[in-house]
C-alpha cells in the first residue's frame, strides 16, 4: 500500500525521479506475487527514467521487464526485455550494465538447459562483476550455477557458501528455505528433515513476508515432496495455488538469477503428498505444458521424474506402464540436456516400477 502511494504521489508531481523511485520500490514490494503489475510498472519505470535521464532507472526497468515476463511464462517477451538490455548495457559501456545483461544471458541459457554456454556466461558476468559489486557476483554466480549443479549431482558443493551468505544475512528466511532444499536435492536426508520441520514450526506466514515469498514456499514445497514429509503439505498448496499461472523466478542485485520452474509443479508435489491424487497429475501435466512452451528442458526432465513418481506411490498397479513411461520421458530428457542426476533418480524409481 505505501509503494503505491509513493507512485501515485510522485505521478501527481510530475517529478520523473521521484516517480521512478517510488516504481523501483513498487516492483520489489510485488516482486514474485504480482507479476502483472510488476510489468506494468517496469514499462513505467523506463518511460520515468528516460524522461529524467537516470541510466540506473532504466538498466532497473529493463531488468524488471525480463523478471516479469519470465514469471508470466512468456520467454518471447523475456527474450525480448534482454536483448534491450543487452543493447543498452552496449551503449552505456558500464560494466555494472554489462554485468546485469551478462548475468541474465546465463539465466536463460541455464533455463533452456544449455549448460556449457550456462556456465561460459555465469563465469564472464562473475569476472565482470567482481570488480563493480565484490561479493555480491560471487553469492549471484551461485545461483546462475545451482541448477548446473544440481543437475550433475553436486549442489551440495554450494551449501557452505550459502551457509557463509546465511551467517552474515540471518534474518533472510528465504536463503534458510533454499539451503534446506540443497540439502534435501544433495541427499543429506536426515539434516534435511530436521531443518525443514524446524522452519515449518516456525510457521509459513515468515515466508511469505521474505525477500522471496514465491520462491520460499516453493523451495519448501519441492523439499516436503523430495522427502515425503507431510506436515506441512496442505497449507503449502493453499498458499502456493493463487499463483498458478506463474513460474518462480530469484534475482540477484538485478544480476540474473534462477528461472526455478512452473508453480503447479510445486502444486502437484504437495497435492501428492496430501494424496490428492487427480489434482496432482493434473496439475504435472500442466507443468509439463508450461515447461515444454517455455523450453525449459531441465524443469521438463524434473516435472516427468516428480510425475512419474506421484504415479508409483500411488501403488496401483494398472497405473505401473504410465509410472514407467513418464521416467523414461524422464532419463530421455537427462539424457539430452546431461542430466546425471536426474538420470540417477529416474533409473532408481524405474526399478522400483517392478514392484508395484
Amino acid at each position: 500500500r505505501i509503494s503505491g502511494e509513493a507512485v501515485a504521489a510522485g505521478r501527481a508531481a510530475g517529478d520523473p525521479s521521484a516517480l521512478a523511485a517510488a516504481l523501483s520500490a513498487d516492483f520489489l514490494a510485488y516482486f514474485g506475487i504480482a507479476p502483472e503489475r510488476c510489468a506494468e510498472s517496469a514499462r513505467e519505470l523506463m518511460a520515468a527514467a528516460q524522461q529524467s535521464g537516470d541510466l540506473s532507472a532504466q538498466a532497473e526497468s529493463h531488468v524488471h521487464g525480463v523478471i516479469s515476463r519470465l514469471e508470466l511464462c512468456d520467454r518471447a517477451g523475456a527474450e525480448a526485455e534482454l536483448a534491450a538490455l543487452k543493447r543498452f548495457a552496449a551503449e552505456s559501456r558500464q560494466p555494472l550494465y554489462r554485468w546485469y545483461a551478462t548475468s541474465w544471458e546465463a539465466t536463460l541459457a541455464v533455463a533452456d538447459g544449455r549448460f556449457a554456454a550456462g556456465q561460459q556466461l555465469a563465469d564472464r558476468a562473475i569476472d565482470i562483476g567482481y570488480a563493480v559489486r565484490g561479493v555480491d557476483a560471487t553469492t549471484a554466480f551461485v545461483a546462475h550455477v545451482s541448477p548446473i549443479r544440481w543437475a550433475q549431482g553436486r549442489i551440495g558443493e554450494l551449501i557452505p557458501g550459502v551457509d557463509a551468505y546465511i551467517a552474515q544475512y540471518p534474518g533472510m528466511p528465504g536463503w534458510q528455505a533454499s539451503r534446506v532444499w540443497m540439502l534435501a536435492a544433495a541427499g543429506r536426508r536426515e539434516l534435511a528433515v530436521r531443518d525443514l520441520e524446524r522452519l515449518v514450526s516456525e510457521g509459513l506466514e515468515v515466508f511469505e513476508s521474505a525477500v522471496y515469498p514465491l520462491a520460499s514456499l516453493a523451495f519448501l514445497a519441492h523439499t516436503s515432496a523430495i522427502l515425503g514429509v507431510e506436515q506441512c503439505a496442505p497449507d503449502l498448496y493453499r498458499r502456493l495455488k493463487p499463483y498458478a499461472a506463474y513460474q518462480v523466478v530469484i534475482q540477484m542485485w538485478q544480476a540474473g538469477g534462477v528461472a526455478s520452474g512452473a508453480v503447479p509443479f510445486f502444486l502437484g508435489g504437495v497435492a501428492a503428498l496430501a494424496g490428492e491424487w487427480e489434482a496432482a497429475f493434473a496439475h504435472f501435466e500442466e507443468a509439463i505444458e508450461v515447461h515444454r512452451a517455455l523450453g525449459a528442458r531441465p524443469w521438463l526432465g524434473w516435472t516427468y521424474l516428480r510425475y512419474g513418481a506421484a504415479v508409483l506411490a500411488r501403488r496401483d498397479r494398472s497405473q505401473a506402464e504410465r509410472a514407467r513411461a513418464l521416467l523414461e520421458q524422464a532419463v530421455a530428457v537427462a539424457d539430452e540436456v546431461g542430466m546425471p542426476q536426474l538420470r540417477h533418480e529416474a533409473h532408481a524409481s524405474l526399478r522400483e516400477t517392478a514392484a508395484v
